[in-house]
Formats: C-alpha cells, sequence, structure tokens
C-alpha cells in the first residue's frame, strides 16, 4: 500500500496542505520499513492512532493542560498521580511553560509511586520525555525502544520525534515493537480497539467513541477500504488542497469552497 500527500489529506479531513505534504513521505516509507504496509488494516489502524494522537498532525507534542481546569486534570490524571488542587493553581500563576514543565515532571516521575514506570528516572525526565511526534512517544523507556529497532538516538534527541522522516520511522517501529498490528490486521472494530487500548490504556469507551472510532472510519474511507458513496468527491477535495486550492474539510460534499476550486482548477463534477 502506497501513501501519498493526496491519499494522506482524504485520510485525514482537517489536516493541513502544508503537515500533508511535510509528513506523507515519511509515513510512507516508515510504514514500509517496518512491514505496516503489508496490510491496509494494519495501516489504518496506525494512521488513525496518529490521527487522534497528533490531532490531524495539527500538534506533535502533548497537549497543554495549562487551560484545563484543575478539577478535569484531576479526573483525568486520578487523585492519586496529581497535584494538590491548590499548587496546580499556583503554577498556572507562573504562566503556561512554567505550569507545563511542573505538571509533567510531577505526572510522569518514576520516583512518585502512583506514576506508570516509563523510565524517567533523571530530574526534569517527565517534561523532557513527554508525548512527542505524531505518536506521542513518551518516556524514556519508548525512546531507548525505539532509538534500538531504528538506529536513531531519540533518547539523547527527544525533538528527532517531532521530524517528519526520523518521527514516522519511531512512529511504525512503536507499533511493531509492540505487535500492535497484530490485534489490528483483521480490521475488526474489536480489533482496533484492542490495539488502542496498547497505547492508552486509561481511555474510557465513550471516549473510545470519540477519539479513536471516528477517526478509524475517517481513515479507512480516505484509503478506500470502506466507502460511503463519497468517495471519488473526497479524493477530488484532497488532489484541489494538494494543488493549493482552499476546499475545507474533505467531507466528500462539494460545497461553495470546492465548487469554486474545481472550477477555478478548471475540473469538471466530481462522482
Amino acid at each position: 500500500m502506497n501513501l501519498d500527500p493526496v491519499t494522506l489529506a482524504a485520510c485525514y479531513p482537517i489536516a493541513t496542505r502544508d503537515a500533508c505534504l511535510a509528513w506523507a513521505p515519511g509515513f510512507d516509507a516508515a510504514a514500509k520499513e517496518f512491514g505496516l504496509a503489508d496490510n491496509q488494516h494494519v495501516m489504518a489502524c496506525w494512521l488513525a492512532s496518529i490521527a487522534n494522537e497528533s490531532g490531524q498532525l495539527s500538534r506533535l507534542e502533548e497537549t497543554s493542560y495549562f487551560n484545563t481546569p484543575v478539577e478535569r486534570i484531576v479526573y483525568v490524571f486520578g487523585t492519586a498521580r496529581t497535584p494538590p488542587v491548590e499548587t496546580m493553581r499556583e503554577w498556572k500563576a507562573h504562566g503556561r511553560q512554567y505550569f507545563d514543565e511542573h505538571l509533567y515532571n510531577w505526572l510522569y516521575d518514576d520516583r512518585r509511586p502512583a506514576n506508570p514506570k516509563l523510565g524517567n528516572i533523571a530530574d526534569g525526565d517527565g517534561y523532557r520525555r513527554r508525548g512527542l511526534g505524531p505518536l506521542q512517544i513518551t518516556g524514556g523507556s519508548n525512546q531507548q525502544a525505539v532509538s534500538v529497532a531504528t538506529g536513531t538516538d531519540f533518547y539523547a534527541n527527544p525533538d528527532l520525534l517531532s521530524d517528519p522522516v526520523e518521527g514516522s520511522r519511531a512512529a511504525a517501529a512503536f507499533y511493531k515493537i509492540n505487535r500492535i498490528g497484530e490485534y489490528a490486521a483483521g480490521g475488526t472494530e474489536t480489533g482496533f480497539l484492542r490495539a488502542m487500548h496498547v497505547t492508552n490504556p486509561g481511555l474510557d469507551p465513550d471516549e473510545f467513541q470519540v477519539h479513536h472510532l471516528v477517526r478509524w472510519r475517517e481513515v479507512r474511507l480516505g484509503l478506500g477500504i470502506i466507502d460511503d458513496g463519497r468517495n471519488a468527491a473526497r479524493l477530488t477535495q484532497a488532489r484541489l488542497l494538494i494543488q493549493g486550492y482552499d476546499v475545507g474539510t474533505r467531507d466528500g460534499w462539494l460545497g461553495p469552497r470546492t465548487r469554486a476550486a474545481m472550477a477555478a482548477a478548471g475540473e469538471g463534477r466530481a462522482a
């Protein structure tokens, strides 16, 4: 299976043209290098996971919780892991960067008994080794594992996880190391959700519906695994986007922006 910028734009309805152009070649090469492209369902699972983790390539580092109510942070991570509410409010008073560094250093430090063991054992590792790259790979242990698999030292250079070439390789290597593709290979919803539990074990069923199944359906439509009758129009929109036209969301509906782009490009009506 090949992945070009047009196909990626069809899989990721709100991704920007620049993001699709930047990441499609790396995704394509990495998926082939690590065997993900051999099975369309594994490829769909991987791309859906990336879409969820990166907001369809709109962010390449873990989301800041600076604007999140502290009560929501406690709900997400649990009372055993989170700092006292008043402590978090005090951190917020110092600004986003200060808050993010202190929060991640608290949440992702192996030395705190309630925290998951991620291989973060040095001061500052929680923030330094927060989720980075298209798959938001988190923790020193995971960085070391993908370093061994790829031959690139992500542990010493975490920022490489956000590089389109090396970050793609790390994301594909993570799937292979954790044998995630084995769950997804049959193309079933059950298998897909089981694969997602490997990377996001804490999400409840409702969050899976929002964060994963929607992305999975969009990717399968973009890859042509399933068809809702609008795949041809969706690909037309994706092609026009990559050519530099403003078509809005690639949803397969030929709205005013898509029709204007088609007219400017001299194209007839999409199927």
